[in-house]
């Protein structure tokens, strides 16, 4: 394990509104780079926090002058 009983972690991802994964362009990005995307909806990775024993301490979100919107966590090992 890389976090120990009660250990805390900041968790920051972008919000979608799907579920999803696969190779997708950067659109913000000179050189149409392609990466590997997971797209998480807040309930979605809520789900998976918790059943990865993790609890939610803190939850909000962030706009960032690109217009996108960002899911900020802070969590805590539970077992």
């Amino acid at each position: 394990d890389f976090l120990k009983d009660k250990g805390c972690a900041h968790i920051t991802t972008s919000k979608s509104g799907i579920s999803g994964e696969g190779m997708v362009e950067k659109s913000d990005y000179v050189g149409n780079l392609k990466r590997f995307r997971k797209l998480w909806t807040k309930k979605e990775l809520e789900a998976g926090l918790s059943e990865s024993s993790f609890d939610i301490l803190d939850y909000y979100e962030v706009s960032d002058p690109y217009e996108k919107e960002w899911m900020v966590f802070t969590v805590q090992r539970s077992d």
